[in-house]
């Protein structure tokens, strides 16, 4: 079977013939911008988080031009920067682990009545949640974009309507956090990016007041 791989730094899906990826990559940020608003219409109970919901997220952004490759977890190998993904075997498991992960996050957040701890319960468990959605790879591409719409989403039911997950300037800091998660399991330094990301957007949206 082919080696599926991303082409870095050039837009999802750049490694398929016939994407010219310059042209795509305003339309799937667009898209990305529409699915998140519509995930954050309303919050979401931990039983609503589901595989079905993981794998509609994936194709609400990349449906409309890769509609053989969206929401559906790849058949083949997964490389991103110098990591291997699980075997494809493996897929179905991990993310039925990761929605049980996810839903009990939820609960113990909204089951904490101390402000401040269900922040930083908020924060911990999306960083974990985002590193194992990233650390699965579950699609053949686009797995950056689906994670962080999930972990905005994730955020949101928590009660922390969530800004940027990471700004291009800090991209060196986020991957090192992450990786420190995917491979440790500290969460704390990609906790720290995330909520620094919220701050912003609560700052800026007091600045236009």
């Amino acid at each position: 079977m082919a080696r599926e791989q991303n082409a870095p730094d050039e837009g999802a899906f750049s490694f398929l013939p016939g994407v010219e990826s310059g042209k795509l990559r305003d339309v799937i940020r667009g898209l990305e911008f529409r699915t998140t608003k519509l995930l954050l219409r309303d919050r979401r109970e931990p039983i609503d988080w589901t595989g079905p919901l993981l794998a509609g997220i994936h194709r609400d952004v990349f449906g409309k031009f890769f509609p053989e490759h969206s929401g559906i977890c790849r058949r083949g190998e997964a490389l991103f920067g110098d990591r291997a993904g699980p075997a494809p075997e493996q897929l179905d498991a991990l993310l039925q682990q990761l929605v049980l992960e996810i839903r009990s996050h939820l609960a113990e957040v909204h089951a904490e009545a101390n402000p401040e701890t269900q922040g930083d319960l908020a924060f911990t468990f999306a960083a974990i949640d985002h590193a194992e959605m990233l650390r699965i790879h579950p699609f053949i591409d686009g797995n950056g974009r689906w994670a962080r719409i999930a972990t905005t989403a994730f955020l949101y039911d928590c009660g922390f309507p969530v800004g940027s997950i990471v700004r291009k300037a800090g991209k060196a800091e986020y991957v090192a956090a992450l990786n420190r998660c995917m491979d440790n399991r500290e969460p704390g330094d990609l906790a720290n990016i995330l909520l620094r990301g919220y701050l912003d957007v609560l700052k800026r949206r007091n600045q236009l007041r």
